[in-house]
């Protein structure tokens, strides 16, 4: 839950539109020295698959918030319910129906009813709430439930969005532990799997309204989504891994317009393999993946 500072602030939320579609500019005629510059760019041919595997294996784990230490990648076991607030109505039904899409197609599943327990929440807080690096420190009761590092790697995030989940440890059949006494006697020693699984409990987001507003509805919902379903961070628009993910949103003003190819094997493929499957074997299927992905795209065979 948002804490109470900042929930006494939801009534002077605004509400966003949808980013108005712009006209095409006019083509303009290039004076010979233009033509000329055009015509010295150099085709480059693509990297080869093997390097190309490399780069997809690199940026998984870099979006990927790192687990701890001999624990697998926390998901979602419950289907989503997600939660919009401070759009018009209009606006968050949108927003909700497009994360409703993508946790259906990619990732844990939908929660039907609109009056279902939301787990999955957008909060967009006005520009009189302050900037981001001011909503939260390490005594924050939004965030009291998570450990340090995890309060600080909240904390530390640069740009307009601070985003966390809430996890909770489970065996390796997806059941309760009843405490975490004892869990290195039980662990094994296996580069594939893990003996236990970490479930999302409830995943949340805080968006700055103003950063928004030039966003579309579409790109916010995929954004979160891509946020919530995996825990995942931001990409800043200066990555060197040429990769093209709807995490750069806020960093890179070239953002997609929507899910890629990278982010639609990301999801599928944590929400498609064990529960408790190891960090390198689940970026090696998504590898795989989104470059099938990519061929498709491209005119090629899945």
């Amino acid at each position: 839950m948002v804490s109470s500072h900042i929930l006494g602030l939801v009534s002077a939320l605004l509400a966003v539109q949808p980013a108005a579609a712009s006209e095409p500019p006019e083509q303009e005629i290039q004076e010979p020295a233009e033509q000329a510059a055009r015509d010295e760019i150099i085709v480059t041919a693509p990297p080869a698959e093997a390097e190309r595997r490399t780069q997809i294996r690199r940026m998984a784990r870099e979006v990927v918030r790192k687990p701890r230490q001999g624990y697998p990648i926390a998901r979602f076991f419950l289907p989503v319910c997600p939660k919009v607030v401070g759009l018009s109505p209009v606006d968050a039904e949108t927003m909700e129906f497009r994360i409703r899409e993508n946790a259906r197609k990619y990732g844990p599943g939908e929660r039907h009813g609109k009056n279902c327990e939301p787990n999955l929440k957008v909060v967009f807080l006005a520009e009189s709430v302050g900037p981001a690096s001011t909503w939260l420190d390490f005594d924050s009761e939004s965030i009291n439930h998570l450990l340090s590092y995890q309060k600080l790697r909240v904390i530390n995030e640069e740009g307009p969005v601070r985003a966390w989940n809430v996890t909770a440890l489970r065996d390796s059949d997806g059941r309760p532990l009843e405490a975490l006494a004892g869990l290195n006697n039980v662990r094994m020693n296996s580069r594939l799997t893990h003996p236990v699984t970490s479930e999302i409990t409830a995943a949340m987001m805080l968006i700055e309204f103003e950063a928004a507003k030039s966003k579309t509805l579409m790109q916010l919902a995929d954004y979160a989504s891509m946020r919530a379903f995996v825990g995942t961070q931001s990409v800043d628009g200066n990555s060197t891994i040429p990769i093209d993910t709807i995490l750069t949103l806020f960093g890179d003003p070239s953002a997609p317009g929507e899910l890629t190819e990278f982010d639609r094997a990301l999801v599928a493929k944590l929400y498609t393999m064990p529960r408790n499957a190891s960090s390198a074997r689940i970026f090696g299927a998504v590898s795989s993946r989104a470059i099938s992905l990519e061929n498709a795209a491209s005119g090629g065979s899945e």
